[in-house]
């Protein structure tokens, strides 16, 4: 019964004070609910205050309406490649500004170059944070639809992802 009270609080249209006691079944229907709407994870901590959970709950199941579902970033590398990734993007954007400096004749093209890296890192951001097993779900899936906004849907369900740099700048040497 308490899955059907919580699940209409949920998608009740205006707010609402709960009119009862917080009781064990209660909060066992709102951490089920939070889970299967992939908002909240098992590892995550829960305030003492049912009233502010559901509050929560309520707003992130309508902020994530339409952001992926976690199983949706299945496909994304682990973190701890994509933290990588983001370290050696951050690197070689220090790398062009040094390039920049040196090279002033060539400010454009540095720019330009600069410009797409961080683009990049914005993507590999993304992939970084949507992935990461520590961070909320609800964060991750805030991060999932960012990743499909600068992927466009069809690289995003296609589960292609661009370069950590912009290798169509690199120069073969001969």
């Amino acid at each position: 019964m308490w899955d059907y009270v919580i699940l209409g609080l949920v998608l009740w249209p205006c707010d609402v004070s709960l009119p009862f006691a917080a009781t064990p079944e209660a909060w066992q229907a709102l951490k089920t609910l939070s889970q299967d709407l992939d908002l909240v994870g098992p590892h995550e901590r829960w305030a003492s205050n049912l009233q502010s959970e559901l509050n929560w709950v309520r707003y992130h199941s309508r902020a994530l309406l339409d952001a992926p579902v976690l199983a949706e970033g299945s496909w994304l590398p682990p973190y701890s490649q994509a933290a990588e990734i983001c370290c050696f993007n951050e690197r070689f954007q220090q790398h062009l500004l040094m390039q920049r400096i040196i090279f002033l004749h060539r400010g454009d093209d540095f720019d330009d170059m600069l410009r797409e890296t961080r683009h990049l890192y914005q993507v590999w951001d993304a992939v970084r944070r949507s992935s990461n097993p520590h961070d909320s779900w609800a964060n991750r899936r805030r991060n999932l639809q960012r990743l499909k906004q600068l992927l466009g849907d069809e690289a995003f369900y296609g589960a292609r992802l661009p370069p950590w740099v912009p290798v169509w700048r690199f120069q073969v040497i001969q």
